[in-house]
């Protein structure tokens, strides 16, 4: 039942933790969205449910290995598994685009990594 909490915690906060990192940049910064917030809410489910299943199987492994490098272990996975996962899915992108790609997947992972601590 635990481990359900760790997959229900990332399936749940995963993509919407990262819809607000990529609004962060893509639309504050520009100042005007292109698409409503449930639009986007919707795409980041269906973008970000892949990385954040990856994520939370590397949370958990850390938390049955590592436990006390656990959040640090997972936000480094989830870096590295958003910027792989980006790059399959077709992004071409230079050095800054990778840091803001990254950072949409070690964010969530890291805040859902913290809301989990309990899960074995």
């Amino acid at each position: 039942m635990r481990a359900m909490k760790r997959i229900l915690v990332f399936t749940l906060l995963f993509p919407p933790l990262v819809l607000a990192v990529f609004l962060w940049k893509d639309v504050l910064a520009a100042g005007k969205g292109r698409l409503s917030l449930l639009e986007f809410l919707g795409l980041a489910y269906l973008v970000a449910m892949i990385p954040a299943w990856l994520s939370a199987a590397a949370d958990w492994a850390l938390s049955v290995n590592l436990p006390s490098l656990r959040v640090v272990g997972t936000m480094v996975a989830a870096f590295v598994i958003a910027v792989v996962y980006a790059r399959v899915v077709g992004h071409d992108f230079g050095f800054p685009n990778v840091l803001h790609v990254g950072l949409m997947g070690a964010i969530p992972a890291a805040a859902c990594s913290w809301l989990s601590r309990g899960a074995k």
